[in-house]
């Protein structure tokens, strides 16, 4: 079973607080961007670098380093949650014999430690963008709109390559339009 959800709200909360954490605090750029998860960003420096663009003033690098220093201690407990919750389910989903309610329960514990997960990410975003101007807003909501376009894209990409592998797996070659010369 895959744990794409887990996986994408931990992303976010990592995502903000590394983001955030270049921006704002040299001392933070090392953890943070080891916590990059490579599924949002398939280059998380590039990402960071344009974040760049936003030219933070120094009074608001320090506002944001507060808010990451502060939140530090609750994004770490949230990803052991979340890493807690993960081993849960799969142990849950591999034991024998099947215990569905077990199962059931697993995933809904995942679920409300993703849910909580989300909430931190949307506040620390909210917290965030407070401390900006209405231009860096701007950037930002430009920044996720290609980040979004980008997941669309290599979500497409994955499918394309499923397909191809079903295809191969069947034995069939599939047949690729000739470009013009």
């Amino acid at each position: 079973m895959k744990i794409n959800i887990r996986r994408s709200a931990v992303s976010v909360v990592a995502a903000s607080l590394c983001c955030a954490a270049v921006i704002a605090a040299p001392a933070l750029r090392a953890s943070a961007a080891e916590q990059a998860p490579p599924n949002l960003f398939p280059n998380p420096m590039e990402f960071i670098a344009q974040l760049a663009r936003l030219n933070l003033s120094q009074e608001q690098m320090e506002k944001i380093q507060k808010l990451i220093t502060d939140r530090m201690p609750k994004a770490e407990l949230m990803m052991t949650r979340t890493t807690e919750a993960e081993r849960a389910l799969r142990a849950a989903i591999n034991a024998e014999p099947l215990d569905e309610k077990l199962v059931r329960r697993k995933a809904d514990d995942l679920g409300a430690v993703i849910a909580d997960a989300a909430v931190e990410a949307a506040r620390l975003r909210a917290d965030m963008m407070e401390i900006m101007t209405k231009e860096q807003r701007e950037t930002c909501a430009a920044l996720q709109k290609k980040v979004e376009m980008m997941e669309a894209s290599a979500a497409r990409f994955m499918d394309m390559l499923r397909l191809l592998a079903r295809m191969a797996q069947m034995g069939q070659v599939p047949q690729f339009p000739q470009t013009p010369k």
